[in-house]
């Protein structure tokens, strides 16, 4: 018999909590340079102490390679209040002067005092601020595929019930364009008969582009034919019965067991290899579109490359000086002021959030400048192994920190606009000591294959005793990642038969 008593048990153990103020400057850093713009602007929003500061003419964004501190004692405005108070840091203010005795005690109506911070939210926006307003406003709304399909029925002359049973069927399509749906089932839903599905997916069959509506990759790809005016025997039978082996290349097997020659076989398969699979994949849905901004441009500089931030989006907060003097004005009330303080300190919480985040990118970027000189020059061939440990070690960080700074960013290059996370890789040891990263071996199988003998392509052993010639020891099962990382075949897919 089973016994079902309650137990207590007492064990010490440690936990690391983090404050609502480590989660928000760890949100800050991770955030790309748009989403930060996004909570930047609801902080403006929501919290009346905070503005936006003009950019100085004094301000440099430009950060040499070798580390150098920047002096940024010119950002900062010092002023006195009320004479016989403490100077304070504009946007600075520290929690520590913000106690209870400095408040002062005389009574104000702190629904007053709401009303007019209230009033006073009535921020300026900088020019940088009205260059993203712009680039938001120049947008463009984009189609969905299943908008763009259902905007064709419009050519048709369908009736409302045909037009309604169409786009039904257009709604029940999957990621890749096929219908894999039940018409008996959805010839319930709407409430008629089944011939009247069956009519409906003709016609959604006919839209743009081809195989829209196909059942399966087999089914569209015969649209696709059908749609083109072919309609030999030899096509069907190739698609339905050989399909396997059209995909890995056994033209003279195929000819052989369809008694057909094989240069016609090889016309057909190659007719059908210029047809596209997946009806979807020739369109974008507007949830799939991403914006790219480097919010950092590497540039060359004599014989040095420098970082330099893009000004227009690195935002520069301030904490408005009338919240500072009304702390120290005998016409507010304690809880006023109190209202006040809570902002002050969550304002300067943020402020310093940025300016960590801002840091922290410099110093990791002024790593990869220094690493990988090379491929800023020369390109992909020439990225060398660098890991995200080597430069926590080397700025005084967490690995998980670094991870956290270069997620979903972007620098422009010499080289493109790239991602951060595309500098960190691993990477080999040549004979001659120098090393390679495991980009730079990619990047050499790939120039490999593409200078093969097409009618006999390099196996991976091949390409493994080719790098190891050059000195790269590299395993062929490396190889064999590496290609599929790269998305080839392998060499009896890519052979040519003349």
């Amino acid at each position: 018999m089973q016994d079902f008593r309650l137990t207590q048990n007492l064990s010490l153990r440690q936990e690391q909590t983090l404050s609502a103020t480590q989660i928000q400057s760890l949100d800050i850093l991770m955030a790309p340079v748009l989403e930060l713009q996004t909570k930047v602007n609801h902080e403006l929003e929501t919290n009346p102490v905070l503005e936006q500061e003009e950019p100085s003419l004094m301000d440099s964004d430009e950060f040499p390679v070798n580390g150098d501190d920047i002096d940024e004692s010119d950002n900062i405005d010092q002023r006195e209040v009320n004479n016989d108070k403490s100077l304070f840091e504009s946007g600075r203010i520290e929690a520590e002067d913000l106690s209870d005795d400095n408040l002062g005690a005389v009574d104000f109506n702190l629904d007053n005092n709401e009303s007019m911070i209230a009033r006073n939210q009535n921020f300026t926006y900088s020019s940088d601020e009205e260059k993203r307003d712009y680039f938001f406003s120049s947008l463009l709304n984009c189609e969905t595929i299943e908008e763009d399909l259902a905007s064709q029925l419009n050519f048709l002359s369908l009736n409302n019930k045909l037009n309604e049973l169409c786009k039904l069927i257009i709604g029940s399509l999957d990621e890749q364009g096929f219908f894999k749906c039940a018409l008996g089932d959805l010839a319930i839903i709407a409430g008629v008969g089944i011939e009247e599905m069956h009519k409906a997916l003709d016609i959604v069959k006919g839209l743009e582009p081809p195989g829209i509506g196909a059942k399966d990759v087999k089914e569209s790809l015969l649209l696709q034919l059908r749609r083109k005016g072919i309609k030999q025997d030899i096509y069907e039978k190739l698609i339905m019965d050989f399909f396997e082996e059209i995909a890995s290349n056994q033209l003279i097997q195929i000819a052989k067991k369809i008694s057909e020659p094989i240069e016609k076989v090889k016309q057909c398969i190659s007719e059908i290899k210029k047809l596209n699979p997946y009806p979807y994949s020739q369109l974008s849905n507007v949830d799939e579109s991403i914006f790219v901004v480097p919010e950092l441009r590497i540039e060359k500089e004599d014989d040095n490359f420098v970082v330099v931030f893009e000004k227009q989006y690195q935002p520069r907060l301030k904490i408005a000086d009338r919240y500072i003097e009304m702390l120290y004005s005998p016409d507010y009330s304690i809880e006023a002021k109190e209202y006040i303080k809570q902002k002050i300190q969550s304002a300067n919480n943020i402020i310093k959030s940025i300016e960590q985040r801002r840091d922290t990118i410099r110093k990791i970027a002024e790593v990869i400048v220094d690493v990988q000189h090379g491929f800023l020059e020369k390109g992909s061939i020439c990225l060398k192994p660098l890991t995200m440990k080597q430069v926590a070690d080397k700025i005084g960080m967490h690995e998980t920190t670094v991870s956290r700074a270069v997620a979903n960013k972007f620098a422009k290059t010499p080289q493109g606009v790239i991602a951060l996370k595309y500098f960190f890789s691993a990477g080999f040891q040549s004979s001659d000591g120098d090393m390679i990263s495991s980009r730079g071996v990619m990047e050499k199988i790939r120039n490999i294959i593409d200078e093969e003998n097409k009618n006999s392509p390099c196996s991976d052993d091949d390409i493994a005793k080719i790098l190891n010639e050059e000195g790269i020891p590299v395993a062929r099962r490396t190889v064999a990642k590496y290609r599929e990382e790269l998305g080839i075949l392998p060499s009896r897919m890519r052979k040519e038969i003349d």
